[in-house]
């Protein structure tokens, strides 16, 4: 069943922070709705104004360093095109809906939705994508093994989930579990929709990362089996005994000291397999001769993640001494931070150095390219 609500928030201007679940507290939408039903929420943004244009997208689209998907329904089936498209392909004789995945790195907006879901811990997090749809556009009924919030942008869009039927307008929010059948399509020329989509490890995820990590681990000097002494060799197609106990003795896997915990951490913060970081070159001379008092902020891209005194940022391991536990921690969960080098503090200026010349975390704040 549909849980649906009309809370009322009044944002003057499009600024941080967002809050999607209006009136409604973090304590029942977790103990009612996530990973179990529907919720559909109204207004939770009143007299919301988009700011993307058709015009912009027509431009963006382009763009190589984007991944865009263009829907378009003709004759009653589904035709995928993938961009980047240097022709335009978008004209209003089809129905058509234009996807672009990872919004949140390009659009302040969306990266400020991104942001706004805190009370889901940032490991499930995954990426902000768009949806333009004219006039009858969808990408038709489906269901997805995550979960999604839908924030509804320009336009209307009429949506079904399970038997459940109602109109998104501007401002609008909609809740869908995973494996949960819902279809939505456009009711105006200028449906735009904004999709955040989670993650969640599989066990198969986890089985098959798991089996790389021990491969590139140094578990032992490389051993070859020897059966130069063996006096059972004339076994035919029968395997030896001695063959058969080196295989179980080589399987018990002997792993240093805090090893499945590296590895969890590697895992669960690892980017995006296509995502790329611009190195930098900054010295800690040149910082502390600058004497500004500094702000970091996380690359758009970046996910650090901290347990059990562990942290790690970008599928690599940060050792961290425990005098700077809590600034770490304050860092990756605010995801910026004010700083100053002083040359005083040498440990912990030389890590944000490391991180910023590897890019990813940076003096400025994100750039978007609207």
């Amino acid at each position: 069943m549909l849980f649906i609500s009309d809370n009322k928030i009044k944002i003057k201007h499009m600024i941080s922070p967002i809050n999607l679940l209006g009136n409604m507290s973090k304590k029942e939408f977790i103990r009612k709705f996530w990973g179990k039903k529907a919720c559909y929420i109204g207004s939770v943004i009143e007299n919301y104004s988009e700011s993307i244009t058709k015009k912009n997208l027509k431009n963006i689209i382009k763009d190589e360093r984007l991944f865009t998907k263009l829907i378009k329904l003709n004759k009653g089936s589904y035709i995928n095109q993938f961009g980047p498209f240097k022709k335009q392909p978008i004209n209003d004789k089809d129905p058509f809906t234009l996807l672009i995945h990872k919004f949140h790195h390009w659009h302040k907006f969306s990266y400020d939705l991104f942001n706004s879901i805190k009370f889901i811990p940032f490991f499930r997090h995954d990426d902000v994508m768009i949806s333009f749809s004219n006039m009858n556009g969808s990408v038709g009924p489906h269901s997805d093994s995550y979960d999604v919030f839908l924030f509804q942008g320009s336009g209307k869009k009429t949506w079904t989930v399970g038997q459940f039927e109602f109109i998104a307008k501007p401002g609008d929010v909609i809740y869908i579990p995973p494996n949960t059948l819902h279809h939505g399509v456009a009711n105006t020329d200028d449906c735009i929709t904004y999709s955040i989509g989670f993650r969640s490890p599989s066990n198969h995820d986890i089985k098959q990362r798991y089996l790389e990590f021990l491969m590139d681990e140094v578990l032992e000097d490389i051993d070859i089996y020897n059966d130069s002494n063996d006096n059972s060799l004339n076994n035919y197609a029968k395997l030896p005994k001695k063959l058969i106990k080196y295989i179980n003795k080589k399987c018990k896997f002997i792993l240093k000291n805090n090893s499945n915990s590296i590895f969890i951490g590697q895992f669960m913060s690892e980017p995006d397999i296509d995502t790329t970081y611009i190195k930098k070159k900054h010295t800690l001379r040149r910082l502390v001769n600058s004497k500004k008092k500094r702000v970091l902020y996380f690359d758009v891209a970046s996910r650090g993640i901290y347990f059990d005194n562990f942290f790690f940022i970008n599928g690599v391991h940060i050792p961290v001494k425990k005098n700077h536990y809590n600034f770490l921690k304050d860092f990756f969960d605010n995801k910026k931070c004010s700083f100053c080098f002083t040359g005083k503090n040498l440990d912990l200026e030389k890590l944000i150095i490391e991180l910023l010349n590897d890019g990813f975390i940076h003096l400025t704040s994100p750039k978007f390219l609207f």
